[in-house]
C-alpha cells in the first residue's frame, strides 16, 4: 500500500525556504549588502528600480570568487563562514546558513559577475528557478556584481502582497542604514531610478550617524563607552531633554556588528532613563555591543534579528549602568543611585569616578529621621474629607473663600460660571460641580482635542491659510521626505503651503486656526504617525486630523480667560462625542460626593 507522504521538489521546498528569508525587496537588499561586507568590501553599491520589485543590484569591490564558488553559491546550505557545527558558536560574519542566494534564486532572475583580483577573467552566471542557464568567463572589475531581476515572478500571490512603491523604497532604506551605521568605514551609495539618494563617504560613527540623520542631530546626542571583562559598549544616546515619541523607530542595536532586535537591550536602556522622560517617549539610540561569541546565540531566527543571551541579567545591569554613567558625566541627570548586586559591584561604570571635575564636589547626607520630622502629618479623616468637598460648592462661605485664595497660590485658576464654581488645577483638568451631587473631572488636553478634530473635520473644505512672513525650514530624514511626497496633497489640503528647494521644503503657510509654536514639529510628526500607525487604515483625511488635533492639543497654551473656558466647554458637549478623545482617551470622569 503506497504512502501518502512525498519528499516535495526541490524547486518547490527553495520556494517555501525563501519565503522565511526573502519577504520583500528588502530582504534580498540586506543579504546582499551583508555578503558584499563578508566579502572585504570598501565601496558598496545598491540600484533599485521600482522600488526594488523589478531591479535590485548590489555592486562592490571585494574579494569576489573563483568560477566553482560563483556556481556553488546558489546552492542550499552552500557557504564559506563555517564547516562544523562548533563554529556557529564563534561567528563573526553576517552570513552563515548559505541560504540567501538559494532564496533569491528561487523567486527571482539572476545575474552575477564575480572576479578575484588575481585571476584576468572574471564569471558570469545566470541562474532562475534555481537552474543554471548560462555560465562563462566575462570582463569585468574586481569584486561581486550580483543582479536581482523581477522579484517574485514565479509566485503571483507573494508579489500581491507587496506594499505601494514608496513603502518598499521606505524599507529599502531602512536595511540601508542599519548596515551603514555599523559600517562608517565602507563607502556606500543608494541610487534608485538613476537617481541618487544617499552618498555616504568613508568617516567614523558619529559622523556616519549626521550623515544618515542630518547635522541638526549633533546637538541632541551624547555618546558613551563601557569596558567589561565580558563585553565592551559604545554608542550615542539623545539627551533626555530631546527624547521623542518619535524615536522608537530610531533605536539601533548591534551584537557583535550585527542589527539585532532585542527587547532586553531596549528596556535596560529605557530604564536608564526613567523618571528622566515621559513615559511614552523614546530615546535616539545607537548601541554597539561586543561580547563574547560564546555567551550569545545568532542563529535563533531565519533573518537573524534575534538573539539568545546566556546571562540576560548581567547584559541588563551593565547596559543600564553603562547609560547611566553616561548621562551623569555629561551632567544631564541627578546623581543617580548605581548601586547593583554584589556582583556588579566591580564594574567600571560603578566602581570609578564619573571625572575629575565632580571629584571635589560632596553630597551631604540627610538623617531620614529630619525629614519625617519635619514632613506634614496626615490626620485628616474621611469623614473630614467629605465635609471638605461639601464646604467647597457651598457658596460663599470663608472656607472656600481661603481654598480659593490657597488655590491662586499654587497658580490655580477658579471661575464663578453657569455650571457653577470651576477650577482648573495646573492648567491640566477642569473641576466643577454642575448638578450639586457630582464632580466633573475634565482633561482639559483630550477634551481640546476632540473640539479641535470636530472643528477641523466640519471646516475641511473652507480652511483658511496665513501665509508667513519669513519661510519655516522643514528638516527632514529621507525616509520621512519620501512619505511626505506621498502624503503632499492630503497636508496642503489640511491648509499647508509647502515649497520644496533642492532636498529640503520650506513651509510658506500654516492653517489659521492652528496655534503651535512649530508647524515643522507638527508635519514630522503627522508623518511619522503615518509612517508608524495610520498606513494600514483607508480614510487618510481623518487620520491626519487625528494627528493634527492630538499634536495641536499637546502642544497648545491653556491659559485661558473665563470667557475662553465657557466657549470651550459649549464647544466640548456639543461633539457627537464629549466623552472619548479622537485618540481614545477619556474626557470626562464623574466623582460622587461619597
Amino acid at each position: 500500500m503506497q504512502g501518502i507522504i512525498r519528499q516535495l521538489p526541490m524547486i518547490v521546498a527553495n520556494q517555501i525556504a525563501a519565503g522565511e528569508v526573502i519577504l520583500r525587496p528588502s530582504s534580498a537588499v540586506k543579504e546582499l549588502m551583508e555578503n558584499s561586507i563578508d566579502a572585504g568590501a570598501t565601496q558598496i553599491k545598491l540600484l533599485v528600480k521600482n522600488s526594488g520589485k523589478s531591479y535590485v543590484q548590489v555592486i562592490d569591490n571585494g574579494s569576489g570568487m573563483n568560477p566553482d564558488d560563483a556556481q556553488m553559491c546558489f546552492l542550499r546550505h552552500a557557504t564559506s563562514k563555517l564547516t562544523q557545527a562548533e563554529d556557529l558558536y564563534s561567528l563573526t560574519t553576517k552570513g552563515f546558513r548559505g541560504e540567501a542566494l538559494a532564496s533569491i534564486a528561487a523567486i527571482a532572475q539572476v545575474e552575477l559577475k564575480t572576479k578575484r583580483e588575481e585571476d584576468e577573467l572574471g564569471t558570469f552566471v545566470r541562474i532562475e528557478h534555481n537552474e543554471v542557464l548560462q555560465i562563462e568567463p566575462c570582463m569585468t572589475e574586481n569584486g561581486t556584481s550580483i543582479s536581482v531581476k523581477n522579484i517574485f515572478f514565479n509566485i503571483p500571490a507573494r508579489r500581491n502582497f507587496l506594499k505601494s512603491d514608496k513603502e518598499e523604497l521606505r524599507q529599502i532604506m531602512i536595511e540601508f542604514e542599519r548596515l551603514a551605521i555599523s559600517h562608517p568605514s565602507i563607502e556606500m551609495s543608494l541610487y534608485h531610478n538613476d537617481h541618487i539618494l544617499l552618498q555616504l563617504d568613508k568617516t567614523t560613527y558619529n559622523k556616519r550617524i549626521l550623515q544618515i540623520f542630518g547635522a541638526h542631530l549633533a546637538p541632541k546626542i551624547v555618546e558613551f563607552r563601557e569596558q567589561t571583562p565580558i563585553m565592551s559598549l559604545m554608542g550615542y544616546v539623545s539627551k533626555p531633554m530631546h527624547s521623542s515619541k518619535s524615536y522608537k523607530s530610531k533605536q539601533f542595536i548591534y551584537v557583535n556588528g550585527r542589527y539585532v532586535k532585542s527587547p532586553l537591550m531596549y528596556r535596560a536602556c529605557q530604564s536608564a532613563y526613567h523618571g528622566l522622560i515621559p513615559s511614552d517617549h523614546y530615546l535616539f539610540l545607537v548601541l554597539f555591543v561586543d561580547i563574547q561569541p560564546d555567551l550569545v546565540d545568532i542563529n535563533v531566527h531565519p533573518q537573524k534579528y534575534e538573539v539568545k543571551f546566556v546571562d540576560e541579567q548581567m547584559v541588563f545591569k551593565i547596559v543600564e549602568a553603562a547609560i547611566k554613567r553616561s548621562l551623569t558625566a555629561y551632567q544631564l541627570a541627578p546623581s543617580l543611585d548605581f548601586s547593583l548586586d554584589p556582583q556588579f559591584q566591580n564594574l567600571p561604570s560603578v566602581s570609578r569616578p564619573i571625572n575629575k571635575r565632580t571629584q571635589g564636589n560632596s553630597l551631604e547626607l540627610v538623617n531620614p529621621t529630619s525629614i519625617s520630622a519635619n514632613r506634614p502629618q496626615l490626620t485628616h479623616h474621611r469623614d473630614n474629607v467629605a465635609q471638605q468637598w461639601q464646604t467647597l460648592f457651598q457658596g460663599n462661605t470663608q472656607e472656600e473663600e481661603n481654598s480659593v485664595k490657597q488655590l491662586n497660590l499654587l497658580n490655580e485658576v477658579s471661575y464663578s460660571t453657569e455650571m457653577g464654581k470651576i477650577f482648573i488645577p495646573k492648567q491640566k483638568i477642569i473641576l466643577c460641580h454642575p448638578n450639586g451631587k457630582s464632580l466633573q473631572i475634565i482633561d482639559l488636553k483630550n477634551g481640546f482635542e476632540r473640539v479641535l478634530f470636530e472643528r477641523l473635520y466640519k471646516q475641511s473644505q473652507r480652511i483658511s491659510i496665513q501665509q508667513l512672513l519669513f519661510p519655516e525650514p522643514l528638516y527632514l530624514e529621507m525616509q520621512e521626505l519620501l512619505v511626505l511626497e506621498e502624503i503632499l496633497a492630503n497636508i496642503q489640503d489640511i491648509g499647508y503651503i509647502l515649497e520644496k528647494k533642492d532636498k529640503e521644503f520650506q513651509i510658506l503657510g500654516v492653517p489659521a486656526h492652528i496655534e503651535v509654536e512649530s508647524h515643522s514639529e507638527v508635519i514630522q510628526k503627522i508623518i511619522q504617525e503615518f509612517m508608524t500607525i495610520y498606513r494600514a487604515k483607508t480614510d487618510i483625511l481623518e487620520n491626519y486630523y487625528k494627528s493634527l488635533s492630538r499634536i495641536s492639543a499637546l502642544y497648545h497654551p491653556y491659559h485661558w480667560s473665563q470667557e475662553e473656558i465657557e466657549n470651550f466647554l459649549s464647544q466640548l458637549f456639543s461633539c457627537e462625542n464629549p466623552h472619548i478623545s479622537p485618540t481614545g482617551k477619556q474626557i470626562l470622569t464623574y466623582l460622587t460626593l461619597d
